[in-house]
Parts: C-alpha cells; sequence; structure tokens
C-alpha cells in the first residue's frame, strides 16, 4: 500500500487519467439509467391510457350484453315448465303434510310432481288420502277379494277388510244391522236386553230376531224360550231347526230328526230318516245333555237310508271330533263343536247315558257289536266353546 501511494505520487498524470476515466463510467452509467426510466414511465402511461380507453367503452356493452342475454332467455322461455315445477313442488309439500311416510313405504308409493292426495291408483273411487284412512290397499280396487270394491262396500256399509258389515262399536253387531233394528253403531250394546225376552241384542243378531220385540214370530213365545226348548224363534208354530251331525273322522254327515215321542214304535219309524234326538234331551249348542241314537246295522229289509250310519262310531278316539249344525228357517246356520271326551260298551238301560248335570254335552248312541242289540256302544263329547261358529 504503502508503495503504491508513492507509485502515484511519483506520477500524477496517470491518477489524473484514471480519475478521469471512472468519471466517464459514472456518468454514463447515470445517463442510461434516465433513458430506461423515461422508456419504462412512456409504457406504464401508454398502459394506463389504454385501459382507461378500454373502460370508458366495456362495461356499458358487458351491461348490454348481460340484458340482452336475458331477454333472449325470457323470449324462449316455457312458462308453464315454470308453474309445472312450481306445482310440483308445493303437491310434494301437501302430500308429505296429508300421507304418512308410514303409508307411502308400505306401498312403495315415491312422492313427484305426478303424485296427488286424491289420486285414485286402482281406479276404485277411492284417492290416496281416503285408502290411507280406511287402510284400504291403494293399488287392488278389493282388498279383501271378495268380489266388491271397496268403494262399493264402503257405501254399502260392508268392511272392505273382511267379510261381513262394519263394526264402529266393536260389538260384534255390523252398523246397518244395528241401525236397521234402532240400535246406537256407534254404542256397545252387546248385552242390553231392550225387549226384555231374556235374549241380549247379541243373541238377536245370531238368531236373527228382532231386539225390539221379545216374540219375533209372534207365536206367543218369547224368543229366548223358544231357543233354550229348540224352537225355531223366527218361525211361527212349533218350528225346529234343521240339524245335521257331522263326525267327519268316519264319514258321517246325517240329519238328525226331533223324536217326538219315546214310543219304540215311532222312534224307529224317525230312524228311517236320519239319526233321533231323544224327546226332552239337550239343544244343540245350550246347556244339557245332547242325546242321538243311530243304528249301525239293521235288517236287509229294513227301510232307510240310515240303516247303518253309525257302524263306524267304535272308530272314534279322544279329541275327534262331533259337530252339530243347526239351519233356521231364515237361514242362520250355527255350528257347535264338541269334541270326543269318553268311550263306553254298556247295557242298553244304564242310566249313565241319559245322565244331564248340565254340561254342554252330546251322546252318540248305538247297538252293539254290529248285527246285535245286546248292548249300546257310546260315545260322549263336551262343546268346543271356542270353535263355535255363526
Amino acid at each position: 500500500m504503502h508503495e503504491q501511494i508513492i507509485f502515484f505520487e511519483r506520477k500524477p498524470g496517470l491518477l489524473r487519467r484514471a480519475k478521469a476515466d471512472v468519471l466517464s463510467a459514472f456518468h454514463d452509467m447515470r445517463d442510461r439509467y434516465r433513458a430506461e426510466s423515461a422508456a419504462r414511465s412512456f409504457e406504464r402511461a401508454k398502459a394506463a391510457s389504454v385501459s382507461s380507453f378500454h373502460g370508458t367503452w366495456l362495461k356499458p356493452t358487458v351491461v348490454f350484453v348481460i340484458a340482452f342475454a336475458v331477454l333472449f332467455s325470457l323470449a324462449n322461455v316455457d312458462f308453464r315448465v315454470v308453474f309445472d315445477t312450481l306445482a310440483r313442488l308445493r303437491g310434494e309439500m301437501v302430500i308429505r303434510e296429508s300421507l304418512s311416510s308410514e303409508w307411502l313405504a308400505k306401498y312403495s308409493i315415491v312422492v313427484n310432481g305426478r303424485v296427488h292426495p286424491n289420486d285414485d291408483a286402482d281406479h276404485d273411487g277411492l284417492g290416496f288420502l281416503y285408502e290411507q284412512e280406511v287402510g284400504t290397499n291403494p293399488y287392488g280396487a278389493d282388498t279383501d277379494h271378495d268380489g266388491v270394491s271397496d268403494h262399493d262396500e264402503l257405501e254399502r256399509g260392508t268392511d272392505p277388510l273382511g267379510t261381513g258389515d262394519l263394526d264402529s262399536d266393536s260389538d260384534d253387531m255390523p252398523d246397518p244391522w244395528e241401525m236397521a233394528n234402532g240400535l246406537d253403531p256407534k254404542k256397545n250394546d252387546a248385552m242390553d236386553d231392550p225387549d226384555a225376552d231374556g235374549l241380549p241384542n247379541i243373541g238377536e243378531y245370531a238368531y236373527g230376531t228382532d231386539p225390539r220385540k221379545s216374540d219375533t214370530d209372534g207365536d206367543g213365545f218369547d224368543d229366548a224360550r223358544e231357543i233354550g226348548s229348540g224352537y225355531d224363534p223366527d218361525a211361527p208354530g212349533d218350528t225346529k231347526p234343521d240339524v245335521t251331525v257331522l263326525v267327519e273322522r268316519i264319514g258321517i254327515a246325517a240329519p238328525m230328526i226331533w223324536s217326538g215321542s219315546e214310543n219304540d214304535r215311532a222312534m224307529l219309524k224317525d230312524l228311517e230318516n236320519g239319526v233321533i234326538r231323544y224327546p226332552d234331551s239337550g239343544v244343540p249348542g245350550q246347556s244339557g245333555n245332547v242325546i242321538i241314537a243311530g243304528h249301525s246295522s239293521n235288517y236287509a229289509w229294513a227301510r232307510g237310508d240310515y240303516n247303518s250310519v253309525f257302524s263306524r262310531l267304535g272308530e272314534l278316539a279322544p279329541g275327534d271330533r262331533i259337530v252339530l249344525r243347526m239351519r233356521q228357517a231364515n237361514g242362520k246356520t250355527f255350528d257347535y263343536s264338541y269334541l270326543m271326551t269318553e268311550k263306553r260298551v254298556t247295557s242298553p238301560d244304564d242310566p249313565w247315558i241319559f245322565t244331564d248335570d248340565g254340561k254342554d254335552e252330546v251322546t252318540l248312541s248305538t247297538c252293539w257289536p254290529l248285527g246285535t242289540a245286546f248292548k249300546r256302544l257310546v260315545i260322549r263329547g263336551r262343546l268346543e266353546e271356542d270353535r263355535n261358529s255363526v
């Protein structure tokens, strides 16, 4: 360093030239910078001018294009589609408010613009909403398959969900019958007895008698007394119901004759036409022992079609069913079912055959062994309460 200083001190001309070169280079760099700055400023000004120019006319142009597009779209819109869409949305709200989701799911009904609460898919005259209320099938015009449409059943007062009539008060008496006989279909009055004949309303309905008249057939005997004695309460005089003895297990289907005498000759005459019910024994379906006798065999020349009707009685076993089917003149039919409880072979005069301790029983009796009259084969059965039908 010291040597350099000395060197420059010794050569002042060289130092001046170096200084001049440095200053010249500095001035050139400054001028170049200024020129470049001026050029950049010009370009920015030019760009700003162009942008300002575009901005002044672009905004109105964009607004015009948008307005034109909107007007063009409106001119080509089918407003029926718009209104249908709005109606569909409104309809879906109505459907969801009126028809339960469980009911819709049960019948796989999809809610859309084509579904309405009053739609009648099965063309039975009932809309979806009404089908939901009464519990019928919206896709089946005859829910209970009884040959009558749901609409017609409701018009007639019959039950569209099963056989029989509507029963609003669940008292087992149909509404039309109650209304026709002056009873209240909205009140459970099955056990009322307005005519005081000893037969409650439910019994009057079952036997087809008039709940407002104690003696429906006007023969001088009240309804309950006639039924208990085995007479037809809806037929005048001494008319008795037709009874058929049915034992499916051994193929028996024979008419029961209401014998009016214990005379042997009279009973043998009755046996030509079926099996006989002993006089003064029980009545089918009522308290007491219904004693019925029939042939197991007979002479080849004997008259009648029932000479061996009880020939297979010995094949019965405990639990086998004996049915007494009773039909009144008015068409009312009752099936009284008895289950076999006991079988005996005994003497013809055994008091046990005729025992009646008030129980609801049936006794079938026939001569035994086959071809003889020495003994009696006796079958006894007990009334099966929950199997009886009307």
